[in-house]
């Protein structure tokens, strides 16, 4: 595996004090504005630094230029060519995220390693060759579905705005192919009844409606609990899928998991009365 890339719907913000930034104007010296960006730079390194963790001979790299999501990579370190990355049959241990929206779901991109990327361009757009370039390409770049950052927790704390939050995150699954119309309408008839209560402070009625989607979301998966949010069984390592595939299961599983953590968190603070 040649790296790991990842996208994850949220924005981030500044951290305090970091240098914001800075807006090009004519009224600014060059060697000002040139000076504004590099400290903004700094702030985002640092940034960078504090909410991604790489394992040994492997570096970070993040995209916080778009609007509405981030993306998140690891690539192998440029000081050392000789490290290839993951070889088949290997694991590595080491990466991680530190952030603190709650997890949904998106797809991690990977490529196998080779030694020249081939950059495709002036090739047939139809036929067979097009059609052996199509499958070449994917089988070497796999998207496995992977809990991300995805759902700011509301400030101040509103429980029926982040029940709101979560089933926002939860319809967007359909266009990912991780959830069917039929399960994704039944957990929104939990969803809704879930927002009724919260905004009701009903504690009993929000203790229902969790019950309701995670008997939903578990039914669908031998074995999966709350125990199991952050480290499934190795039997259930996620696989990857096709992007932008019609769902194949009625609920993904790594998706199921994602679900209940937020569920969990939700109802932990409703009986928190806060």
């Amino acid at each position: 595996m040649a790296y790991i890339w990842l996208r994850a719907p949220i924005v981030v913000s500044p951290i305090a004090g970091a240098a914001p930034k800075p807006v090009w104007s004519e009224s600014v010296p060059q060697s000002e504005y040139h000076k504004l960006y590099d400290q903004y730079l700094e702030g985002v390194a640092a940034q960078e630094k504090a909410t991604l963790t790489a394992p040994p001979k492997w570096h970070t790299r993040w995209n916080i230029k778009h609007d509405g999501y981030i993306e998140f990579g690891w690539f192998p370190s440029p000081k050392n060519d000789t490290y290839e990355g993951v070889a088949i049959g290997k694991t590595v241990n080491g990466f991680a995220i530190t952030r603190p929206e709650l997890p949904g779901v998106m797809f991690a991109e990977t490529e196998g390693a080779t030694d020249s990327r081939m950059i495709l361009g002036g090739l047939p757009e139809s036929g067979p060759i097009a059609d052996a370039v199509k499958i070449m390409v994917d089988e070497d770049t796999v998207w496995t579905p992977v809990m991300v950052p995805a759902i700011a927790i509301p400030q101040p704390y509103n429980g029926a705005e982040l029940a709101r939050r979560i089933k926002a995150h939860t319809n967007y699954w359909l266009k990912l192919g991780l959830i069917t119309q039929d399960t994704l309408d039944r957990l929104n008839r939990g969803f809704d009844s879930l927002i009724a209560a919260q905004t009701n402070n009903n504690i009993s009625g929000t203790r229902a409606a969790v019950k309701e989607i995670l008997q939903e979301a578990y039914g669908h998966h031998r074995g999966l609990n709350h125990n199991k949010h952050e480290e499934d069984d190795d039997e259930h390592d996620a696989e990857p899928l096709k992007r932008k595939a019609p769902a194949t299961v009625p609920l993904n599983r790594v998706a199921a998991r994602a679900l209940s953590f937020d569920l969990t968190y939700l109802l932990t603070r409703a009986y928190m009365g806060k």
